[in-house]
């Protein structure tokens, strides 16, 4: 009798949903993940990989399932706040879009180009100003905490203006150590 290991098992199912993927059948290769996370310790990144499938798939629910147990392993991992900015972009959840963003920046993501570009573009956005709107009533209620949300996304968007500015590197890190403290 033919024993295969738990590590091949695990190899081999990462290469066919790798292989789902690229033929973007994205639910098929979420599944192939999944199964492969039996087979072995919980990987962020295989984690990571099937709420990336499962969005692709537009199964939105199980998608942030994923991202978040991957925040839950990895909380102050940059790219995991990027790609939950990402996926509540894409599901019209500007508010904790930006939240994250600003999040991955205090957190030292590495591209800040990419980062001011998705902040900037959250920030801008009709799609915010509509959430805001609604739930302006909700805020006035008050908050727990030392900062307000809305006084995070002000920070953020002050560090936006300062990484425009040439000669900004100790007005940065002050704001970024803000940033890192209020959250």
């Amino acid at each position: 009798m033919l024993k295969i290991s738990k590590r091949r098992w695990r190899e081999e199912l990462q290469r066919l949903g790798d292989n789902a993927r690229d033929r973007r059948d994205f639910i098929a290769a979420a599944e192939l993940y999944e199964n492969a996370l039996a087979f072995g310790r919980e990987s962020a990144g295989l984690v990571m990989a099937a709420g990336h499938m499962r969005k692709e798939g537009k199964d939105f629910a199980q998608a942030e399932k994923h991202y978040l147990r991957v925040l839950e392993l990895t909380p102050d991992s940059p790219e995991i706040h990027m790609q939950l900015g990402h996926f509540y972009k894409t599901t019209g959840r500007y508010r904790e879009a930006q939240k994250h963003y600003s999040l991955a920046l205090a957190n030292g993501y590495p591209n800040l180009d990419e980062v001011s570009r998705e902040l900037h573009h959250v920030y801008n956005s009709e799609g915010l100003a509509r959430e805001n709107d609604r739930t302006a009533c909700k805020e006035d209620a008050g908050y727990e905490g030392l900062v307000s949300p809305n006084g995070l996304f002000v920070i953020a968007g002050q560090l936006l203006g300062d990484l425009a500015a040439p000669d900004s590197d100790s007005a940065l890190r002050s704001k970024l150590g803000a940033l890192r403290r209020a959250v």
